[in-house]
């Protein structure tokens, strides 16, 4: 009865843009399947890389491309074989204990594939594509009732590049993304145990996800008392991380636990990245690189700059998720902005609070525009090569 009145006030026909985005992305990722090489095509595997490969993988196909490849080369590799104290496996990564600190989805797989290297390899390309189905259903039970502008948000969440370029690259954001939205979910239904323990399986799937644990706070946040049970809460989060990272450290002697040019002082990595983008597209250079590159500049300052605005004493655990990352965003570093698709990953949850922020404000649509500009490069990105 529920979905019949549904029905009959019209709630269905902003669904249907949602729809259409999940036929679309379910058809993207057929046509990416070979019967000899399966799913591989996401993981992204570069000759450059193919001698450090795992002795596991001697004999089983794979889609490779020219050059370096991606980072998820690395994490399904960590699925086939999670142990990070063997040699081969340390030589595998191109950074062993930045990359081994997200194990939570590789962890998960390898549990799942029974030990088979190309079942393993099979569902780490899929896990992203099974998350955002999930994530999309869960995200549109929340904003059903917003008519067109929860679509709108909807769709400003799901085909953001964040969103769709962990799918095409098989990473580790969109997992994390995951366990923040049910997080979420946990803490407006007033249970912050719950909340707490995914968040503290999420810091092992993307350490950056740390920065969500304000998300179970309850309370004023003026009170003492609310403040040091907070910073509990926070430890608590903190905690698997902290002794993963131990012993990693421990029996991992090589890598950048950090990675290197990650972070900037505040506002110079994105000030570099819009006076090269223009600079380039004045001289007449207009590939998507510079001109999305810029565009992404203007739409995620829009974001971060819309968020930090919102600022108040009790805030909405969708603003306690977007805060700290408007801030991260400044901080930023060059690594990262080599590409604007690594910093819309990155900054997925802001994305997220961004557009779910946005719903029943004042001018939603303009807002909506300026901070998703680059939705159509990454629809565009996510086609088959």
């Amino acid at each position: 009865m529920h979905v019949i009145q549904k029905l009959k006030l019209g709630f269905w026909r902003p669904g249907i843009l949602c729809w259409l985005a999940v036929l679309f992305v379910l058809g993207v990722v057929a046509v990416d399947w070979n019967h000899t090489t399966g799913l591989t095509t996401l993981l992204r595997f570069g000759d450059q890389f193919a001698s450090q490969r795992l002795p596991e993988l001697n004999g089983v196909p794979l889609r490779t491309y020219p050059g370096v490849g991606y980072d998820g080369q690395f994490y399904s590799q960590l699925a086939v074989n999670p142990d990070v104290r063997q040699p081969a496996v340390q030589h595998m990564l191109d950074n062993p204990r930045y990359r081994s600190r997200r194990i939570l989805v590789s962890a998960v797989v390898h549990f799942l594939s029974g030990g088979s290297p190309w079942l393993a390899l099979q569902l780490f390309a899929f896990v992203n594509v099974a998350v955002w189905l999930l994530l999309g259903w869960r995200l549109w039970l929340r904003l059903s009732d917003a008519g067109w502008q929860g679509a709108g948000a909807w769709l400003g969440c799901m085909l953001g590049i964040g969103a769709l370029d962990s799918v095409r690259l098989s990473l580790t954001d969109l997992p994390a993304m995951l366990l923040i939205f049910l997080a979420t979910e946990a803490a407006v239904r007033n249970r912050p145990r719950t909340a707490t323990l995914i968040m503290a399986a999420g810091v092992l799937a993307r350490d950056t996800s740390l920065l969500t644990a304000a998300l179970p706070a309850t309370g004023h946040l003026r009170s003492m008392p609310n403040w040091i049970r907070h910073v509990g809460t926070v430890a608590l989060i903190a905690l698997p991380l902290a002794l993963w990272s131990a012993w990693i450290a421990w029996y991992v002697p090589v890598g950048d636990p950090v990675g290197t040019g990650h972070f900037s002082v505040p506002g110079i990595s994105l000030g570099r990245n819009l006076l090269t983008c223009a600079r380039e597209l004045a001289a007449g250079n207009f590939d998507s690189r510079y001109l999305f590159g810029l565009l992404a500049g203007v739409s995620f300052t829009w974001q971060a700059v819309y968020l930090l605005r919102l600022t108040s004493d009790n805030p909405s655990p969708w603003l306690r998720i977007g805060l700290p990352y408007a801030v991260f965003y400044f901080l930023i570093g060059d690594a990262v902005w080599k590409g604007y698709w690594a910093v819309g990953r990155t900054c997925l949850p802001m994305a997220f609070a961004y557009n779910l922020m946005l719903v029943r404000r004042p001018k939603f649509w303009w807002h909506l525009v300026l901070g998703n500009l680059c939705v159509l490069h990454a629809v565009y990105r996510l086609l088959p090569d």
